[in-house]
């Protein structure tokens, strides 16, 4: 099974983006539960409506979890974890480096740029 996941910069980027273009699902982050230093993974994904996905994702070891609205085009940017598991997991900053460098963040961004042009 493949994860999607965002680092909190990611995170940060795509919901600065959802408030700036008043999507749907978007996030307060002073008041998250979340770290800078984990990675969050998507859990469920769906189609929104024609061009957003609307996901779901866990913050913490907790099982907290939030909703953010996503360009279809940035959802797919996002790097996955092609692990064997069923299991999604909370991941912490131990294993963080090892998924940083599959996040291409200038391509993130120029999409993003892009739909709120749109």
């Amino acid at each position: 099974m493949s994860t999607k996941f965002l680092t909190y910069d990611t995170l940060k980027m795509l919901n600065d983006s959802a408030i700036r273009n008043g999507l749907n699902r978007s996030l307060v982050f002073e008041k998250l539960p979340i770290a800078k230093a984990d990675v969050y993974p998507v859990v469920m994904a769906f189609m929104h409506n024609d061009i957003e996905m609307r996901c779901e994702l866990i913050l913490n070891r907790h099982g907290d979890s939030a909703w953010l609205d996503m360009p279809i085009k940035a959802f797919n940017e996002l790097p996955e974890d092609d692990s064997e598991s069923d299991q999604v997991e909370f991941t912490d900053n131990i294993e963080l480096e090892s998924y940083r460098h599959l996040l291409d963040a200038d391509k993130l961004k120029a999409i993003l740029d892009n739909a709120e042009g749109e």
